[in-house]
């Protein structure tokens, strides 16, 4: 049996199949789970992560975003800077059916908790079902 050509026309056809983002991690283990999935330039020299490796960070997410009590549905903050780590974030969170909610250092607490879905905040009022979270958490969590 003759194995099928790996170019970026079958690829953007793979692609066209998945229907949600995670699938984009997922879909590459099989076939390409050792591949080179995203890179960085930190401290001085390049850190690059194949899918395997992406789906394990984004999973130690996920365990954490369980571990921790969020529920499906639920919106998680994320307060990094572009990267590796926030790539993991948000597919994690999005693996355990979390909404994401990207913040910008410059936010303010009604524009937070607008994006966040409470459009009646109030800043003396408790906001509830919201996580803000830090890479300490995954360490926490992760298994």
């Amino acid at each position: 049996m003759q194995q099928p050509q790996d170019n970026e026309f079958t690829r953007a056809e793979e692609i066209r199949k998945l229907r949600v983002i995670p699938e984009l991690i997922s879909h590459h283990l099989e076939i390409r789970g050792d591949d080179p999935a995203v890179c960085q330039f930190k401290t001085k020299q390049w850190e690059t992560l194949s899918f395997k490796e992406l789906y394990a960070r984004a999973l130690d997410w996920a365990n954490a975003f369980v571990a921790s009590g969020l529920k499906k549905g639920d919106r998680v903050a994320m307060l990094l800077p572009n990267g590796i780590d926030a790539v993991c974030f948000d597919q994690g969170a999005l693996i355990v059916g979390l909404v994401p909610v990207p913040l910008h250092i410059i936010d303010t607490p009604a524009n937070i908790a607008g994006g966040c879905g409470y459009d009646d905040f109030h800043k003396d009022k408790p906001v509830k079902n919201y996580a803000f979270t830090e890479k300490s958490l995954v360490d926490t969590f992760a298994s």
